[in-house]
């Protein structure tokens, strides 16, 4: 599936193999998020060996997985003959030594994961919102924004009527469209979108749906239902 981006990311991982080991262990790159943006620390503290096994879990047509040498993932670019994943889901075998993966899907964003530490590579802006204090400002995402897997973000939370919606994204790789509910659950991104990287939106009464409008996010969970009462 050809996603129709000007801008790209690329996402970049280097795993050290230290020993061999006598049975496998399955890790699935970033837990829960899969391979995509939020995935920052996610080797800490792990203790990867040959045999091991990465899985890694993302949308097919919005990442891929691509295995290549040290100057491949120092430049972020993809060496010729390198192995390219893209059907999500990806299981690769770690050999002894250094293994560098990266998503090439596009090329001017990158997140690292150099040996067990992952380094965010992404300016991110910063911003201050003057609100009433009847109102109560909320990040979508949190820490994270607005990326994959954050369907559930707003469990918990009591929104009322006059609250505001942070977005924070790289404008991009993402956007925010406004969507009734029939094209919500179908991730069909028929309504208003806002692409400015730092949407504020005020919450009207009643559930609001938003999804990313980028083909094959709203499908990984890049979506959130809101009710304001």
């Amino acid at each position: 599936m050809e996603m129709n981006m000007k801008m790209v990311f690329v996402l970049c991982i280097v795993v050290l193999i230290q020993t061999e080991m006598a049975h496998a262990v399955e890790y699935k790159v970033g837990d829960s998020g899969g391979w995509t943006f939020n995935t920052v620390g996610w080797p800490k503290g792990k203790r990867f060996r040959a045999g091991d096994i990465l899985t890694f879990n993302y949308p097919s047509g919005a990442h891929n997985v691509v295995v290549v040498n040290k100057d491949g993932y120092n430049r972020c670019s993809t060496p010729r003959g390198a192995k390219v994943y893209t059907k999500g889901g990806d299981k690769v075998k770690l050999v002894k030594g250094q293994n560098y993966f990266i998503c090439n899907y596009a090329e001017k964003m990158a997140w690292k994961l150099e040996g067990c530490a992952i380094f965010l590579v992404i300016f991110m802006m910063l911003f201050a919102i003057q609100i009433s204090n009847a109102s109560t400002t909320y990040n979508v995402g949190d820490s994270n924004g607005w990326t994959f897997g954050v369907s559930n973000w707003p469990n918990g939370k009591n929104f009322k009527v006059g609250d505001v919606l942070v977005f924070n994204y790289p404008r991009e790789i993402h956007n925010v469209v406004i969507v009734n509910k029939v094209d919500y659950n179908n991730c069909n991104p028929s309504g208003k979108m806002f692409n400015s990287g730092k949407d504020v939106i005020t919450l009207k009464k009643g559930t609001t749906y938003f999804i990313c409008g980028v083909p094959g996010h709203c499908d990984g969970a890049q979506k959130i239902a809101i009710t304001a009462n």
